[in-house]
C-alpha cells in the first residue's frame, strides 16, 4: 500500500514537472512570437483609383526651319553655335549680297555726280546774280537794255531744283538698298540650335524648342471626358520616372485608326518638366484621389507625417490632408502613384529621417 502511494505521488510529480516545462516553453515562444511579429513592418502602396489611359510620346513643341536663300545673298557671319541654347530675337547669322552692294556703290557715284553738278550750278547762278546786278547799274547808266534780258536768262533756278529732287530720289533709292545689304536672321523662338554643314538641300538651321509636349489621341468613346487644364499623370516607360501635367489643346477634327474602324482625336499634354524628344510615355487623365489609411498617418504639434519607403531607409515626409472616415485624402503632390509608406509606424520609425 505504502509503495502504491510513492509511486502514485512520483506520477503526480512527474507530470506537474512536466506541466510546469511546457508552460514555460510556451511563454517564451509565445514571447518570441510576439517579438517577431512586432519586428515586421508592413507598407501600404498607393495605387490607381480612377482616371482615362492613354499612351503619347514626347514631341518637339515649336520650332524654327531655316532654308538657305540665294536671293539674299551669301552667309558670311555665323553667330551661333551648333547645340547652343539661344533666347527669342538672338541674331543667329548674316547674309551678304554683293550684287546689292555693287547697286549701292553705283548709286553712291550718281550721288556725287548729282551734287557736284548742283554745286556748279550754284556758281553759275552766283556769276549769274552778279552780271544782272552789273546790267541792271548799266541800265541805270542809260546803257545797253539788251544785255539786262540776256542775264535774265541765265539766272533761272530750275536746273538747281531739278537736280536736287533726282539727288533725293537717288539717296532714297541707295538708302533703301544699303538695308539688303547685309541681312540679318533672327531666332523667332527660343531653343536649342542645330547646324546643317552636310545637306545643302535641307534646311540650313533649325531652332528647337526646349518646352516638353506630349501628344495622344483618344477614342470617340473617351474624347468628351478630355477638358483642357485636366490634370494628367505621366510615366515615362524607358524608366518608369513620372511627371505631372495637363491637358493644353484638344482637336475636334478626327483623324481614322489603322484599321479604319474608329475614329481618333489627337490632344496634348504640357508636362511640368522636360522629357526627351520621342520617349514613349502612358498617361493618366484625371487621376483619382491619393488615399492612404488613418493607421500610416503620424500627428504631432498639429502636422502630418507619412513614412516614405526610400530603398532600405523610411523617411519622414509631411503631408497636407483631410481626414475622410478612416483614410486621409491628401492634397498635395508630397505622394505619388507607386510610393510606400509604412503602417502603424512605431515609435522608433517616427523618429527616421
Amino acid at each position: 500500500m505504502k509503495k502504491k502511494q510513492i509511486i502514485i505521488g512520483s506520477s503526480i510529480f512527474i507530470v506537474a514537472l512536466g506541466l510546469t516545462i511546457s508552460g514555460a516553453l510556451y511563454v517564451k515562444n509565445k514571447a518570441k512570437l510576439v517579438t517577431n511579429k512586432e519586428n515586421i513592418v508592413e507598407y501600404f502602396t498607393i495605387e490607381d483609383t480612377s482616371g482615362l489611359k492613354f499612351k503619347g510620346s514626347s514631341i518637339i513643341s515649336d520650332e524654327q526651319r531655316i532654308m538657305l536663300d540665294p536671293s539674299k545673298g551669301e552667309v558670311n557671319e555665323v553667330f551661333v553655335e551648333d547645340g547652343q541654347i539661344v533666347e527669342k530675337d538672338t541674331v543667329l547669322f548674316n547674309y551678304y549680297n554683293e550684287s546689292i552692294q555693287e547697286q549701292v556703290y553705283e548709286l553712291d557715284r550718281q550721288i556725287n555726280s548729282l551734287s557736284s553738278k548742283i554745286e556748279k550750278e550754284k556758281e553759275r547762278e552766283s556769276k549769274a546774280e552778279a552780271l544782272k546786278k552789273e546790267a541792271e547799274s548799266n541800265v541805270n547808266n542809260n546803257q545797253n537794255p539788251a544785255n539786262l534780258a540776256s542775264v535774265d536768262q541765265l539766272n533761272s533756278g530750275s536746273a538747281i531744283e531739278e537736280l536736287k529732287s533726282n539727288l533725293n530720289d537717288t539717296i532714297s533709292k541707295r538708302d533703301s538698298l544699303k538695308e539688303k545689304v547685309v541681312k540679318s536672321v533672327i531666332a523667332e523662338i527660343s531653343g536649342k540650335v542645330y547646324i546643317n554643314k552636310e545637306d545643302p538641300t535641307s534646311e540650313y538651321m533649325r531652332v528647337i524648342s526646349e518646352d516638353s509636349l506630349i501628344a495622344a489621341q483618344a477614342s470617340e468613346f473617351d474624347i468628351d471626358e478630355l477638358k483642357l487644364d485636366s490634370k494628367v499623370d505621366i510615366k515615362i516607360v524607358s524608366n518608369n520616372s513620372k511627371v505631372t501635367g495637363k491637358i493644353t489643346k484638344i482637336y475636334d477634327i478626327p483623324t481614322m485608326s489603322l484599321d479604319q474602324k474608329s475614329s481618333l482625336y489627337t490632344f496634348y499634354v504640357k508636362p511640368d518638366k522636360g522629357i526627351k524628344i520621342g520617349f514613349s510615355v502612358e498617361l493618366t487623365v484625371n487621376p483619382g484621389e491619393i488615399v492612404v489609411p488613418k493607421s500610416s498617418v503620424i500627428e504631432e504639434s498639429g502636422k502630418l507625417y507619412v513614412m516614405l519607403a526610400e530603398g532600405e531607409n523610411n523617411k519622414k515626409i509631411e503631408i497636407t490632408a483631410t481626414l475622410k472616415d478612416d483614410n486621409y485624402i491628401v492634397q498635395n503632390d508630397t505622394l505619388k502613384l507607386g510610393d510606400k509608406i509604412m503602417l502603424n509606424p512605431s515609435e522608433d520609425s517616427k523618429e527616421e529621417v
